[in-house]
């Protein structure tokens, strides 16, 4: 008896569980395997879900049909950028923050000495979400930024308590539903000494919150950054990166935090590894580094070298981003038929690229799936670490590598496998 020659049922039941990837090969091993996966309608939801980046919905009431024709619209609408509704968002003060995480637009709304936050969970017809609308009151505080994680019902607040060159901040750690203290951040509020800030940004994945912050030294006129993540339930902070070279970062898994610097590592034989740029991937599981640590001190797990660039040029500003972050999953209330897909996920490096000679420069767009980077990771050795892997072993075969002459426009708002450039002309759309 030969596998196509079992019942239907259980051959589709046995392919279900496996990767797709490892289904498409199975499509073409003979025309009967290819009937099988073309002619079940669980096999092709299963593929399209992953081609879109997304994941099946547990908690949805919807049939398998009926998913996969919501699936399909969405896809169809992201190729168009056509939107099926519009709502208008009327404010009644000036706004001084506006973000958009995981479907919740949230903005502060200035009014006097006392600020309000407000959230709007947008409406999707596909997905079946229902508009939502709420406001927090944040009397008294001075908020510098805030970042959210619906996943956790979890607000996090960058309160400025003192300004100028020495600028001091706590971090309160609220219900986004609410407003309420946590109930899980035993600690309270963490207390932060900034210094002159030039840029930050704040991610948060499972108990751990990452700040990355750039400042500004007087005395040189250079900049140093700062890498920190805490336990943000304990108050423990977890590690302190601290480099002249290191220009952004994003977490891959909860585990594992992606760090993009534009330094050289040289080994302890004085053999210069890898030229900058490079990744470097930290694993927090085995981070000890409560104290301040240089980059090249770092017991990292491994990185991935990017091609030297011409001597002609240096690299001016980078870049990293990847939305929604990882284990970020809607809530089970809102039954939504699918999302963004845990496992398979979209990093953006960007490199902004100047001539030395002033004679112009492009931006270096690089397009990462999760997967190239954990196929590596998954076949490092037990216990190894500072594992390099040279750009012809992961970049040529494993990533997309782009150039845009627009110079003025840096950043890209990704989501799942979709990535959006906005140029001053016309927006740019790519899909991986």
């Amino acid at each position: 008896m030969t596998l196509v020659d079992m019942p239907f049922e259980l051959l589709v039941s046995i392919l279900l569980y496996l990767d797709f990837r490892d289904v498409l090969r199975c499509r073409e091993v003979c025309s009967g395997m290819k009937h099988v996966v073309d002619e079940d309608i669980r096999m092709r939801y299963k593929i399209e879900l992953a081609a879109a980046g997304m994941e099946d919905g547990k908690h949805s009431k919807l049939t398998i049909s009926e998913r996969l024709t919501s699936l399909m619209e969405r896809q169809r609408a992201w190729r168009t950028l056509t939107w099926s509704s519009q709502t208008i968002i009327r404010r009644k003060a000036r706004l001084s923050t506006c973000k958009f995480i995981s479907g919740i637009l949230a903005y502060r709304e200035l009014d006097g000495d006392n600020g309000r936050l407000h959230f709007h969970r947008l409406p999707s017809r596909v997905r079946r979400i229902e508009e939502k609308r709420w406001s927090l009151d944040v009397l008294g505080m001075d908020i510098y930024d805030f970042v959210s994680d619906s996943t956790q019902d979890l607000l996090v607040i960058l309160e400025e308590v003192r300004r100028g060159p020495g600028m001091l901040c706590h971090i309160h750690f609220r219900s986004l539903e609410t407003g309420l203290s946590h109930p899980d951040a035993t600690s309270g509020a963490l207390m932060h000494d900034v210094g002159t800030l030039y840029s930050y940004s704040m991610q948060v994945s499972n108990d751990y919150l990452a700040l990355f912050q750039t400042t500004a030294d007087r005395r040189t006129f250079g900049r140093t950054s700062d890498l920190l993540v805490w336990n943000w339930k304990t108050g423990d902070l977890h590690m302190h990166v601290n480099d002249n070279e290191n220009g952004s970062f994003s977490f891959m898994v909860p585990r594992y935090i992606l760090l993009l610097t534009c330094m050289d590592i040289t080994l302890t034989d004085n053999r210069t590894a890898f030229s900058k740029p490079c990744l470097i991937v930290l694993d927090l599981d085995k981070a000890s580094h409560c104290e301040q640590v240089r980059t090249a001190d770092l017991d990292y797990l491994c990185a991935f070298a990017y091609p030297p660039l011409s001597t002609q040029f240096n690299i001016w500003e980078t870049t990293l981003c990847s939305a929604p972050g990882p284990d970020s999953l809607p809530t089970p209330s809102l039954s939504v038929p699918f999302s963004v897909s845990r496992n398979d996920r979209l990093f953006v490096a960007t490199f902004e690229v100047q001539s030395r000679h002033g004679t112009g420069g492009y931006n270096l767009i690089s397009l990462i799936p999760s997967t190239t980077l954990m196929s590596a990771i998954q076949s490092l050795s037990p216990g190894q670490t500072r594992r390099i892997f040279p750009w012809q072993d992961w970049g040529p075969t494993g990533s997309r590598l782009l150039v845009d002459r627009q110079l003025h426009e840096r950043d890209a708002l990704v989501h799942a496998w979709d990535v959006l450039r906005i140029p001053a002309s016309s927006p740019t759309w790519t899909s991986i």
